[in-house]
């Protein structure tokens, strides 16, 4: 059995009848998601996938998913995820980088499979759900109901690559990280331990399996402590609180974007307040402020983390003997933690080697989960290793009690007049600003600075806001040469499938109407 397929298979024996998942008013048990697991990875191989072969799974987030992910694993196939949200385009360029050699999908999600050139040169097409299915599909039920219910016997190696994760291009094409069976497995046990995931807990899952890291960073480490996951929708705050409550969840993943609607409600809700152990922050960077006042609230809850798809696990974490006063961080909520076990932060000099305290630069991380490379990319691979050092891309620093501080990507550093500008730093500033719902700072050409500052700002509805408060505010705050010399207001802000925002859309629209 893969080590993967072999750690989740006997969470599923261990925990038999007990809930493994919930979505509205359907439960998956144990027992019955390591049967079904079995069974499709057996489906697998009667359909010619064998141990090592990359099968695509697109799939909107549903119950099924949790078995199609184990059931790869017990198939040794090397899991490729594809995001809900890719158009046909982007779907064949991960199927055809990844060279799948078969393409699970739900029947919602048939159209962007569809449209993939050459789609029926794949392999064996799986749908799952009611709908209307591709010509030549097998049903994922008939598949299952014609299967053994025994694993396969489908051995591989620790080293061997379990999941390809593709990461969000937004400005070229996404790359796929290997992951491998080690990497994978040392994330499991590791989360279960910095999240503080409580053995038999149960869990309300707001985010989406689009998301590869959602499999290591939530599913996998839920399933290994015997959790139950109930699976729920973000933008439905009052129902996510009301399932907790009937639920007594015990840990929960908090998106960025909600963070302040959270605080909120759960200020009002002491109930769920007194189930829960575990309220896991992570994604983009919120202002210091908002976390402090969720901090206010749930106390050492709260856990921060920090990393990547190629870095499989975390790398930072802020937990729970911080938030109980014992940290010595400078300032621990402007902070993302310490590095966890098993991984090690440098600030990266101009030769990629470890720099003297205090400096302020590229991040390099080790860590016993790192990635395998990128698939098909010498180029980026040579690139983004140095000395042993994955190159994060993230700019930062570390204070003397070892804390890490982001201060933006590398690629989004501004350079005005000699000065670096951290959009990051500027954004935070102006979401504070009444009447600012988004905003994205970037750096545009300038004949004079060589790059200027601007800001892609989206008002809150009804709001009164004009180009002028939005450089005054910033102007009020930070040092004048990081106030925004262009203001563009937009009704939204272009995102790829993983929700990042793609500034390289957003810099074209900057003209010489948008200079305040």
């Amino acid at each position: 059995m893969t080590p993967t397929g072999d750690l989740l298979y006997r969470a599923t024996q261990r925990y038999g009848n007990r809930v493994a998942a919930r979505q509205n008013d359907r439960a998956l048990t144990y027992a019955a998601l390591g049967n079904r697991a079995a069974r499709f990875a057996n489906a697998l191989q009667g359909l010619g996938i064998k141990p090592g072969d990359p099968v695509a799974a697109m799939l909107d987030d549903r119950l099924e998913n949790i078995e199609v992910y184990l059931g790869c694993a017990l198939a040794g196939a090397v899991l490729v995820p594809v995001n809900a949200r890719f158009k046909s385009g982007e779907v064949t360029h991960v199927l055809a980088d990844s060279a799948a050699r078969a393409v699970v999908y739900a029947a919602p999600l048939a159209p962007a499979v569809a449209g993939v050139d050459g789609i029926g040169s794949v392999g064996p097409l799986i749908g799952i759900g009611n709908g209307e299915h591709l010509n030549g599909a097998h049903g994922y039920e008939d598949v299952l109901v014609r299967a053994a219910s025994a694993p396969p016997d489908a051995q591989r190696a620790p080293e061997d690559i379990a999941v390809i994760g593709y990461t969000s291009g937004t400005t070229g094409a996404p790359k796929g990280a290997q992951c491998s069976h080690r990497a994978i497995v040392n994330c499991t046990r590791l989360q279960a331990m910095v999240q503080s995931m409580a053995t038999y807990g149960v869990a309300a899952f707001a985010g989406s399996f689009s998301f590869t890291s959602a499999l290591w960073g939530v599913l996998y480490p839920l399933l290994y402590t015997g959790s139950t996951l109930r699976l729920l929708e973000a933008s439905d705050l009052d129902k996510w609180f009301t399932l907790m409550a009937e639920d007594g969840t015990t840990y929960t993943w908090l998106p960025s974007p909600l963070a302040r609607a959270f605080t909120a409600k759960i200020a009002r809700s002491p109930k769920v307040l007194s189930d829960l152990q575990t309220i896991v922050h992570t994604g983009s960077k919120v202002p210091r402020d908002y976390l402090a006042e969720l901090a206010d609230v749930v106390g050492d809850r709260l856990i921060e983390t920090w990393g990547m798809t190629e870095s499989v696990g975390p790398l930072t974490a802020m937990t729970r003997p911080d938030l109980r006063g014992l940290s010595g961080a400078e300032d621990l909520l402007s902070s993302v933690g310490r590095p966890v076990p098993g991984a090690a932060i440098a600030v990266l000099d101009e030769n990629g080697r470890p720099a003297p305290d205090g400096r302020t630069g590229e991040l390099g991380a080790k860590s016993d989960t790192m990635f395998s490379g990128y698939l098909n990319q010498p180029k980026a691979n040579a690139e983004s290793f140095s000395d042993g050092w994955f190159r994060t891309g993230d700019v930062g620093r570390i204070d003397s009690g070892g804390y890490v501080y982001i201060t933006d990507r590398c690629k989004d550093v501004i350079v005005s007049g000699g000065m670096n500008v951290y959009p990051s730093e500027i954004e935070l500033v102006l979401l504070r600003l009444p009447g600012v719902r988004e905003v994205s700072v970037l750096g545009v050409p300038d004949d004079h600075w060589g790059e200027t500052v601007a800001a892609a700002v989206v008002r809150q509805p009804g709001a009164d806001l004009a180009p002028t408060a939005v450089v005054d505010h910033v102007r009020s705050n930070m040092a004048g040469y990081k106030k925004p010399t262009r203001v563009l207001f937009v009704d939204e802000l272009p995102r790829n499938a993983a929700m990042k925002v793609q500034k390289n859309l957003l810099r074209p629209r900057f003209g010489p109407e948008t200079t305040v």
